[in-house]
Parts: structure tokens; C-alpha cells; sequence
């Protein structure tokens, strides 16, 4: 009898530790809902497998190993859906894909592949508005036609006599567009009428696009536009703000639903202080400020306040949500490409995309940024074009022939970089993998190291838990013009990273535009919190 309660009382003791466990690493994925390292895809730009000068989703399906070996584990992909613009952010129908990129089983494909390789799939879905040639708008703009009852408020139409008529968006551009002897809302342009998020209808349908894609395979979604929803003068409503919020944490429980590790992300493009707030309602929301801090430190050489403001964006964050996933870029497609903003310098380079993957996060690489592509606004007749450039492949049978590029003539291509031990793509891949052998650089809590100089920064990386052993990193950029040798004081430990080559760090120097990275004895960080 005495065996059979001992024998019980060990049984229910393991079954405790199991549960404990379990609950533990419920939360751990809770918090960091991905690890990944996303790379965003042009998918008109990357690669072509047809010859036809586009590219296409084969070409990205044949070329998967190029994201292994880069350590790539998701990949975002601009809008994918059928559109009359080179760019796809008009849509004409939300259930399938472009044609000039496949059809919908080359696109099924790419998933599966991807799948395979353990790459996430993410696609753009742009539902603030559609292009006017959806057959939605021109059902809608027909609404003295009885048989279009259905999509006569699917979108947003006034009059003269509206008090919202005439009235300007958020940066004061015209919204108001004539058709049909009404006027239409468009935020972004009259090619592009705003859908009505107050009726129940739309909201329905978009809950039906986002779960057929899901079921399809696809792991996230990047939701452009969040904060235009309800636009300013578009809708009437005390806090349109707080209704964007609740409209996408709606639509994130419903996808949740469906696929409760989906991901998304919101591109809410403002400053902070507004943007900070959409964690309450997503799961991560790209950092545009963080983005700007990080290049205008690299470009200008000089940011005492780099880590201090840092430190002061996760705390505004941690408010919303302790259990926040930051969403961390350089550049994006709307952006002046960085390595034109840095003047092509390589180690200028190398040390943002230092700064990047460093902190905390899910890190997004625009296509190309690893290979140092350049690409701005242009001032002819093309706009975004020359940001969202073909990816300069050695192989010209992948190479994108859509646009004539003329900004990376100098740049070495792909597969060269790939076998240069010291090229900015060899970098990110070190860095990459640097960051996936590191429990403290993907999960580890951001703590500020406090420096008296404008231009050495550092800050601490730790985790502790019980899914994974304690960890103590502490990173180290000099983002100067200058070497210094000002290095932080008993600070000793395994360098496991050193831009300039590995050395003894008592007698480092550390030099311009170089970053150290020391794993530390986690028993010492009371110690060097309190130096």
C-alpha cells in the first residue's frame, strides 16, 4: 500500500512538471509569437522562371535556397491579387493572384516549398480600399440599378450637402471624388475608393478573404493603411483611433479563429505616439521611428541619445502591451533605398544592419538590402518604380527585366556576394545566424548601457526563463567617424562577434563604424547594471 502512495505521489509530481512546462512555454509563444527573420519580396522584381522579363512566383519557389542560406525563415510578399498598376496595391479581386506573377497553384506551390524549407508566408492585404474597376465600385457607383442594391454602401459616398464634403485627409490632401453625380471617398487616390468599414456586409467579406487565404496556407498578413480605416473627415466619430484598433483586434480574433498562430502586423505609418497604440489591437506594428533613429545614426556618425531613444520607445510600447512583438525595418518600398541614403558606403552598411538585428523583434529586410541595392524617388515620370528595382541576380535567365535599371550598375551581384567572405551580404547572413544561436538576441529583454560618449552605444540583451538557460549579451557599436578606444570598463566575457575580426577585447580598439557583441556571465549583471 505504502508503494502504490509513493508510486501515485511521483506520478502526480511528474504530471505537475508536465503541466508547469507546458504552461511555461505557452507563454514564452505568447510573447514571441515568431523568431522569424522576414524578407520582403517585390514579387514583380525578384525573380523570373518564365523569360517573360517578370517575375513570378516560380521564381521565387526555384531560388528557396537562397533564403536558407541566407537564414531567411519568413518571407512577406507585396500584394499578390489581380490589379490594373504595376505596383498591385489596387485590387481588382481579393480570391486570386496576378497573373503576370502565376496562377493560384503556382502560388500554392511557393507556400508548400516554402513550408518545406521552414519559411513563413506572409502576403500585403490591402482592404482600406480596392482599385475602381473592382466590380464592387462599379456595382456600387451604379446604385439607382436595383440588381446592385447589395454593394450601394459598400463604399463611402456623400454629397455637397454632407458636412464631411470638401474636407481633407489626414495631410491634407483632397478624399472627395465625383462619380455617378455623388462623390466617393479615397484616401489615397480616385483610382483607389475607400470600402466602408460601417457596413457589417464589407466587414463580413473581409473576414472571408483573410480566411480563405489562411486556409490556402498562408502564416501572416501585413495590413496596409491600418490607420486609414476611418479616415480623418471620412467617417464621423469621436475616436477614430481607438476604432482602428478595435476594427483590426476584431479581425485578429477572427484569423485567430482560423489559424491561432497567424501573424499580423500593421503598417501605421506616424509617429509613435499614435502608432504605439495599435498593439493593442495587432501583434506587431512596423517601427518607423526606430527605423529613422537607426539610419540617421549610421549616416550621420553621431546620436548620444541612440540607446536612450530606443529605450524610450519600448517603454511607450510595454504600456499598450508588456507582450509586445516589435517589428523592426531600415528601409521599405515607400523608402529611399538605405543604401542610397548612406552614399553606397559598404561599412556604413554593415553597421545599420548591425543596429538592426541586434535588438528585439522580428526584423524585416527589404529585397536587396543585402546586397547594398540602391534605389530613390525619381523625379521623371516614375515614382516608386526606382525603389522597387529588379534584384540584380549574376544569372541573367532569373534577372527582372520590367524596368530598366540604372542604379546598380556598380553593385556586385548576388552570387558573387554570396562567395565574398567579406560582403555586406556575408554580413547579414553572420548576423542572421548570430541571432538565431542567441536565446538573448531574439528574446532577451532590451536594457540601455548608460555611456558619456556621442558615439559609442551599447545596451544589454538578457533572458531568463525556464524554456531556455539564462543568457547575458552585451552589444557595442561605435557609430562614429573616428576609432575609439573608450570601451566599457570590466566588461569581459566571449566575444561572439566583432566586426573588424575577433580579438582579445582587453585590447580592442574599437573601430569607426564596427560593433562588438560579448556574451557575459549572467551571475554578473547586478554588477554591471550598478557600474
Amino acid at each position: 500500500m505504502k508503494k502504490n502512495i509513493i508510486i501515485f505521489l511521483i506520478l502526480i509530481a511528474v504530471i505537475f512538471l508536465i503541466v508547469f512546462k507546458k504552461d511555461e512555454q505557452n507563454i514564452f509563444k505568447e510573447k514571441y509569437e515568431t523568431d522569424d527573420v522576414y524578407y520582403q519580396i517585390f514579387v514583380r522584381s525578384f525573380a523570373d522562371s518564365d523569360n517573360d522579363g517578370i517575375g513570378d512566383f516560380n521564381g521565387i519557389s526555384q531560388n528557396i535556397d537562397y533564403f536558407v542560406d541566407l537564414g531567411i525563415t519568413g518571407i512577406y510578399l507585396m500584394p499578390i491579387h489581380p490589379s490594373p498598376s504595376y505596383h498591385g496595391y489596387d485590387v481588382l479581386d481579393y480570391y486570386d493572384v496576378n497573373e503576370d506573377y502565376g496562377t493560384l497553384d503556382d502560388f500554392e506551390n511557393l507556400v508548400t516549398v516554402a513550408h518545406e524549407n521552414e519559411i513563413s508566408i506572409m502576403i500585403d492585404l490591402v482592404i482600406n480600399h480596392t482599385s475602381d474597376q473592382h466590380p464592387w465600385f462599379l456595382a456600387s457607383r451604379s446604385f439607382h440599378n436595383d440588381d446592385h442594391e447589395k454593394y450601394k454602401d459598400y463604399y463611402t459616398w456623400t454629397d455637397e450637402d454632407d458636412e464631411r464634403f470638401g474636407k481633407l485627409g489626414a495631410w491634407n490632401q483632397n478624399i472627395w471624388h465625383s462619380a455617378s453625380g455623388k462623390y466617393y471617398a479615397g484616401y489615397f487616390s480616385n483610382q483607389m475608393p475607400d470600402l466602408n468599414m460601417q457596413n457589417d456586409d464589407v466587414i463580413e467579406e473581409i473576414r472571408n478573404i483573410g480566411e480563405y487565404w489562411l486556409n490556402i496556407g498562408v502564416d501572416g498578413f501585413r495590413l496596409d493603411a491600418a490607420m486609414h480605416i476611418y479616415g480623418k473627415n471620412e467617417v464621423v466619430m469621436d475616436d477614430r483611433t481607438q476604432e482602428n484598433i478595435n476594427f483590426w483586434k476584431e479581425f485578429s480574433i477572427d484569423m485567430r479563429l482560423i489559424n491561432e498562430d497567424v501573424y499580423i502586423i500593421g503598417e501605421v505609418w506616424t509617429q509613435s505616439s499614435v502608432y504605439a497604440d495599435y498593439f493593442g489591437g495587432l501583434d506587431s506594428v512596423f517601427n518607423f521611428e526606430l527605423s529613422d533613429i537607426i539610419v540617421n545614426s549610421a549616416k550621420t556618425g553621431r546620436n548620444d541619445l541612440y540607446t536612450y531613444s530606443i529605450n524610450r520607445l519600448y517603454n511607450k510600447f510595454d504600456e499598450v502591451r508588456p507582450d509586445y512583438i516589435d517589428a523592426t525595418f531600415l528601409r521599405n518600398h515607400d523608402n529611399d533605398r538605405i543604401a542610397t541614403v548612406l552614399n553606397g558606403d559598404i561599412s556604413r552598411l554593415k553597421l545599420a544592419a548591425e543596429m538592426q538585428l541586434m535588438l528585439p523583434g522580428v526584423p524585416f529586410i527589404y529585397y536587396g538590402e543585402e546586397l547594398g541595392m540602391k534605389g530613390a524617388k525619381s523625379n521623371g515620370p516614375y515614382y516608386d518604380e526606382t525603389r522597387r528595382l529588379p534584384f540584380i541576380w549574376a544569372d541573367e535567365t532569373k534577372r527582372t527585366t520590367w524596368f530598366n535599371d540604372s542604379f546598380n550598375i556598380d553593385v556586385e551581384q548576388a552570387e558573387l556576394q554570396q562567395n565574398d567572405e567579406d560582403s555586406l551580404y556575408n554580413t547579414y547572413k553572420k548576423l542572421i545566424d548570430l541571432r538565431d544561436s542567441s536565446i538573448a538576441l531574439k528574446f532577451g529583454e532590451f536594457i540601455s548601457w548608460e555611456s558619456d560618449s556621442s558615439t559609442l552605444q551599447g545596451f544589454f540583451r538578457y533572458y531568463s526563463g525556464d524554456s531556455y538557460e539564462e543568457e547575458l549579451i552585451f552589444v557595442l557599436h561605435n557609430i562614429g567617424k573616428s576609432d575609439t578606444a573608450e570601451l566599457a570598463p570590466d566588461i569581459t566575457g566571449e566575444i561572439i562577434y566583432f566586426s573588424k575580426g575577433i580579438n582579445n577585447y582587453n585590447n580592442v580598439s574599437l573601430s569607426k563604424g564596427s560593433t562588438l557583441v560579448i556574451r557575459l556571465n549572467p551571475e554578473d549583471f547586478e554588477t554591471y547594471l550598478n557600474k
